[in-house]
């Protein structure tokens, strides 16, 4: 894969000879699951998106060889080293009238969102291996959680698998977590067959990279949809609770008809 710079607001990703428009506000609508979040079945976008987001990269063309791209360690790391040397732009902060202030998603997850400053999170977790997290910060702030790892538990990792998901990722792709679920016994062999001790609350990804990183992922995720969606991180302040991909949609969707596809 490499990454070049592009039109000012405009993502795209360049397979062979076909280029699709693919973060911005006019690409199409970003498509959503529990997992990840795809534009013209090309990703995961997420952590590619918010790394361009918070480093201020208002265009680039990924040339890449398939439209599943690689989760690498689960962060956005990787995708920071992709735009070293590429143009950057202060965040244009511009304040978002929006029609409704709230949504409810999957899991009682909750989304609040008010006109700011400037933006900034407070992203609530429940289901970290150790209770609770939560993560608050602005643009100041973002920069560190972009080391941040996916995770996710056995019992839903197996699921997934079964599901045809999460075939080309490994222990080396994010943080995998006991859970509160029982795991089927054939999931449980795969794991110790892999090399993983299943004795504590967390199998594979090793210690935090930083206090609370299940809600600083989840904060990632949100900064990358955002981004995805209209090209920059507007002036607001949003606070979001158990929230996923699907949530962070339908606050896109608004963005996006609030704005459209204006140019700042």
């Amino acid at each position: 894969m490499r990454l070049l710079p592009g039109d000012r607001g405009r993502g795209a990703v360049r397979i062979g000879q076909v280029e699709r428009l693919v973060w911005g506000g006019a690409a199409a609508e970003m498509e959503t699951d529990l997992r990840c979040t795809r534009v013209h079945g090309i990703g995961p976008l997420e952590h590619l998106s918010a790394a361009a987001g918070v480093l201020g990269v208002r265009g680039w063309i990924l040339e890449a060889e398939h439209p599943d791209l690689p989760l690498f360690d689960g962060s956005a790391l990787p995708w920071v080293e992709g735009f070293a040397g590429f143009p950057r732009e202060a965040p244009p902060g511009i304040a978002f009238d929006l029609p409704g202030g709230s949504w409810e998603g999957e899991d009682r997850g909750t989304l609040e969102v008010e006109p700011g400053d400037g933006f900034h999170l407070d992203v609530g977790w429940s289901r970290g291996p150790f209770g609770e997290e939560r993560w608050q910060g602005g643009l100041g702030d973002l920069p560190g959680i972009l080391a941040a790892r996916t995770f996710v538990d056995a019992a839903d990792w197996w699921e997934a698998r079964r599901n045809g998901l999460l075939g080309g990722v490994d222990s080396d792709s994010g943080r995998l977590f006991r859970g509160l679920r029982p795991v089927p016994a054939e999931a449980m062999a795969e794991l110790r067959r892999n090399g993983l001790r299943t004795d504590g609350l967390v199998w594979s990804g090793a210690g935090e990279r930083m206090p609370r990183e299940c809600a600083a992922h989840k904060a990632l995720d949100l900064v990358g949809d955002i981004a995805c969606a209209i090209g920059y991180l507007p002036a607001l302040r949003i606070t979001a609770q158990d929230a996923g991909h699907s949530l962070h949609a339908e606050l896109c969707r608004a963005l996006r008809a609030a704005h459209g596809t204006k140019e700042e």
